[in-house]
């Protein structure tokens, strides 16, 4: 790897609050798709005040797993995006995949962001609430707001996208 490259291809943020009993399965499930799909990947679990222990539980499933985890810990609780936005400040992957401690987005529904992602798209966006329709949008974010076009542009169905 040369000097400025992403160390991982894609670091997932898992925030959680109180998961001590049940983050062990979803660390393994996570660990085993990204194992399968060949992605040099970490996992960083951002431990969101937690007072179940949910930071050791972690750290005991990984020593078991073969992507690496981080742990990042603080108290008090701060909420979901605070979990979210540090998480995604301490990645150090060219992509970054945010998921639930439950996993109620299964981690098999990265297989349909993955052909966008190693496409080169900037930013891809699954729900489990949108229709899925596939889409090219031309916009692209900048300091100043959408503008410009680019045929490499991918984006989710509902993007706002007027071409």
């Amino acid at each position: 790897m040369t000097s400025g490259e992403p160390e991982y291809e894609l670091s997932v943020v898992v925030p959680a609050l109180n998961e001590a009993v049940r983050i062990s399965e979803p660390l393994h499930r996570i660990d085993r798709h990204l194992r399968a799909r060949g992605l040099t990947a970490e996992i960083l679990v951002i431990d969101d005040g937690s007072t179940d222990g949910t930071a050791d539980v972690v750290r005991r499933v990984a020593a078991d797993l073969a992507t690496p985890v981080q742990v990042i810990s603080y108290a008090p609780n701060r909420g979901k995006c605070h979990a979210v936005k540090r998480g995604m400040a301490a990645a150090r992957a060219r992509a970054v995949l945010m998921t639930d401690a439950d996993l109620s987005t299964p981690i098999e529904a990265l297989d349909r962001l993955l052909p966008a992602l190693r496409d080169g798209t900037q930013v891809v966006i699954g729900s489990r609430r949108m229709e899925v329709r596939p889409s090219r949008c031309t916009s692209r974010w900048s300091a100043s707001g959408w503008a410009g076009c680019s045929p490499s542009w991918h984006a989710f169905s509902g993007c706002g996208c007027r071409t």
